[in-house]
């Protein structure tokens, strides 16, 4: 294998660097794989605070060709190989052993009291001291610079986005359920657990939240951030049996059990409290479910990277507490371009201190876009003078032109004149639906306004729309059937005056003798989905039909017991 041509120059720049070096990239950029390239010389001790940091570094050293590589277990002798990888919980308690190099991964733990003992231990013995973080900034405002001596960066998220390294997520901010945090206490410089927590946990909240997840990612791997270990619980409960929650005080084989159910897509929702933030890579995640609110930029990058490695569809955030719009006010956009430096604090490209806000909320779908967005991706247009122009990034240095041919060009001016979307004419010749909406403005083709574009619907496919929710088909279930997304549906149904459905609407169509049945099934121990089938409904609209007639909830222990007794039977 080998290095991506701008990871071969992040490396060069990181060797480079004077003195002790802190290597900055966003979630899923390959830091690891840097690690592997500065360990092939010398005596190397490779640091992690979790075990999926430990067991990913054996994974990228064995990919990479790194040989000589022992863990310090517990309890065992120290390793005589040239490379050893560490916790720094088992570290902490042995004898450091005598190194050349050292590489803290997680960095930004560095000026807590254990991890900053064993740095200075290091840089006493003269070593050479590599840090790896996405987020060199901590909520204490303790500075990086009293570790390091240079930061490099590796290019910026946007440039990495557009050559498929990284993905981008959507982020969805609806105002319906959304908590009133004006009173929550907060302790220290983020908020007191137990205050935000009796906010939060309020029973109408907790069903916003997994109502908002149905509507929008019910089909989506997804990953839950709560706030306490009660609420992971509590929406648990209203996720049902499709979710299972991860707590620091499981053991390790059930941890271990319940990561491999949702890795397999057994599980549907993984809820956890301060548990997945960092360490931890899972390619199917395309959904990450934002239900605690925090005032550490860190801390949300953590949780949001946790979808940012490509892998087909776009990931899709639900920020249902407002952290992107509260950073954003203060001038950090998390899907802005960040740079970083030791001494200062982040600051966006591009944006002046103070600046105005750089998101803004499509009136139809409420996702939030960038400001310079002329058309959201649902298909509402804010704008229709001209078009921002787009820099070219470093990366067009060392990356290959993504230009089109004049085929691809006279296929994409006919596919759009056969109503084909821009978004549609991109995936099929392997582009952006921006790069696609350019190339048809420089070859003179008037792209389509929202009216005209009509969400993206022919007129026939618009009738058929209207006519499939009026038998009380949910727009994603008619997205899917047209073969456009559910945004795209739900715009064009607004636009032709059709009223939406509340969520409540939405999810609870069962009839009365639907439901009726639905309660004598479930009380014979009948899964919810077994109910679905048999109703030919969907599991969502079973769960709604019973709590609406009373109906107890199995809980999540019960709901495991019950499968493990029909397998045994089975």
């Amino acid at each position: 294998m080998e290095l991506h041509a701008w990871k071969r120059d992040w490396l060069k720049r990181i060797r480079a660097a004077e003195g002790n070096v802190l290597a900055v990239g966003p979630t899923g950029c390959g830091k690891t794989v840097i690690a592997a390239h500065l360990m092939r010389k010398g005596r190397v001790l490779f640091i992690a605070h979790t075990r999926e940091l430990v067991e990913q570094a054996i994974k990228r050293c064995a990919e990479w060709g790194v040989t000589g590589v022992e863990v310090l277990r517990p309890g065992e002798p120290m390793p005589k190989s040239r490379v050893i990888i560490a916790s720094k919980q088992t570290l902490e308690r042995r004898q450091f052993p005598k190194v050349e190099l050292v590489i803290f991964d997680e960095a930004h733990h560095l000026p807590s009291a254990g991890w900053a003992r064993i740095h200075e231990h290091y840089r006493k013995s003269g070593a050479k001291i590599y840090g790896l973080t996405a987020t060199p900034i901590r909520l204490d405002g303790k500075p990086m610079s009293d570790f390091f001596d240079s930061l490099v960066q590796a290019p910026l998220t946007s440039e990495l986005a557009m050559y498929g390294h990284i993905a981008i997520p959507r982020v969805w901010a609806p105002k319906e359920g959304r908590p009133n945090l004006s009173n929550v206490k907060i302790s220290g410089r983020d908020f007191e657990s137990r205050s935000v927590a009796e906010v939060l946990s309020k029973r109408k909240i907790v069903g916003a939240v997994v109502d908002h997840w149905r509507e929008r990612a019910g089909d989506l791997q997804t990953v839950v951030y709560a706030v306490s270990v009660d609420h992971a619980w509590s929406l648990a409960r209203e996720f049902g049996d499709c979710s299972a929650v991860i707590q620091g005080a499981m053991r390790t084989e059930d941890r271990d059990e319940i990561l491999g159910l949702f890795r397999s897509g057994e599980l549907r929702v993984l809820i956890n409290c301060q548990i997945l933030t960092e360490g931890w890579d899972c390619p199917s995640a395309k959904c990450v479910v934002l239900a605690r609110p925090t005032l550490s930029f860190g801390l949300l990058m953590q949780m949001v990277g946790r979808i940012s490695r490509p892998n087909g569809a776009k990931p899709l955030v639900l920020d249902l507490v407002d952290n992107f719009r509260y950073f954003d006010s203060i001038g950090l956009n998390p899907l802005g371009d960040i740079e970083y430096s030791l001494e200062q604090e982040p600051q966006e490209t591009g944006r002046k201190a103070g600046g105005k806000r750089a998101l803004r909320t499509c009136p139809e779908c409420e996702c939030l876009c960038s400001k310079g967005t002329r058309v959201c991706e649902c298909g509402h247009e804010f704008w229709q003078r001209g078009e921002p122009e787009i820099e070219q990034g470093e990366l067009e240095l060392w990356f290959p032109s993504r230009g089109l041919t004049n085929e691809q060009i006279e296929m994409a001016i006919k596919l759009y004149g056969e109503r084909k979307s821009s978004i549609e004419i991109g995936k099929i010749l392997g582009v952006s639906k921006d790069y696609v909406n350019s190339t048809l403005k420089r070859n003179g083709v008037k792209i389509r306004s929202n009216a005209e574009a009509k969400g993206g619907l022919t007129p026939e496919q618009t009738r058929k729309a209207i006519k499939l929710y009026g038998e009380g088909k949910s727009y994603p279930e008619i997205a899917r059937m047209l073969g456009v997304g559910p945004d795209c549906v739900r715009g064009c149904l607004k636009r032709n005056g059709v009223k939406i459905r509340t969520l409540l609407e939405a999810h609870g169509g069962l009839t009365p003798e639907q439901a009726s049945k639905a309660t004598k099934l479930y009380r014979k121990n009948k899964s919810c989905i077994e109910i679905a089938e048999i109703l030919g409904a969907s599991k969502n609209c079973v769960i709604s039909g019973l709590k609406r007639n009373g109906v107890k909830m199995r809980t999540l222990s019960e709901v495991q017991m019950l499968a493990a007794r029909k397998r045994r039977h089975a």
